[in-house]
């Protein structure tokens, strides 16, 4: 059976960072009795493919996976590896630092898609999330020399290119990041609410 719901797009969920203030991995972390990663992952079940980067194979992830091409924690070394490998116009980039996302929010984004854009970005009260957004693989080239003249920056990158913004401010508690074991508890409030 065709899946007419489906985004013709590559999902590529972000665990590569050290967590060092969260003090342990956080796509780990239970929330509401699924890991994190668990959660995004089937966030994207209409998604035609779905991929997780981070720096090494863990024993008990169960699902596709690649290494980080550089070794330096950053949300663009994994964008730069996701646009390395797709083989889709677009992809998009979703990082364990945002538990609370929902499919709406992709499906909104993914709505918004124009193709003169090379970015679909949420915008919250708090700005551009570049960890939850739609990336276009002609950003590839960019992407690598910023990396190669040691600009990490994801929102330098994306200030240049074409990029649309998707209003969620009415959303912005379900974009809160989490860093810190204090972050954790506010978010486990925010899900029972």
């Amino acid at each position: 059976m065709v899946n007419k719901n489906q985004i013709n797009a590559h999902a590529f969920i972000l665990i590569g960072g050290k967590s060092s203030r969260f003090g342990s991995p956080k796509w780990k972390t239970r929330i509401a009795g699924q890991t994190i990663l668990d959660k995004l992952w089937n966030l994207c079940y209409d998604f035609s493919h779905k991929t997780i980067i981070g720096k090494q194979k863990e024993a008990e992830i169960d699902k596709p996976m690649i290494i980080d091409h550089f070794n330096f924690d950053a949300p663009i070394n994994g964008l730069y590896t996701a646009l390395k490998k797709t083989d889709s116009d677009w992809n998009l980039l979703l990082s364990c630092d945002l538990p609370l996302l929902t499919s709406s929010i992709i499906r909104k984004l993914w709505a918004a898609l124009e193709p003169e854009n090379n970015v679909i970005i949420p915008h919250t009260i708090n700005g551009l999330e570049p960890t939850c957004a739609f990336y276009h693989r002609n950003l590839l080239k960019k992407c690598e020399s910023m990396i190669l003249e040691g600009e990490f920056s994801l929102q330098k990158l994306i200030d240049s290119a074409a990029y649309l913004e998707v209003d969620f401010g009415d959303q912005s508690k379900l974009f809160t990041n989490m860093n810190t074991v204090t972050d954790l508890e506010l978010i486990k409030k925010i899900s029972k609410s």
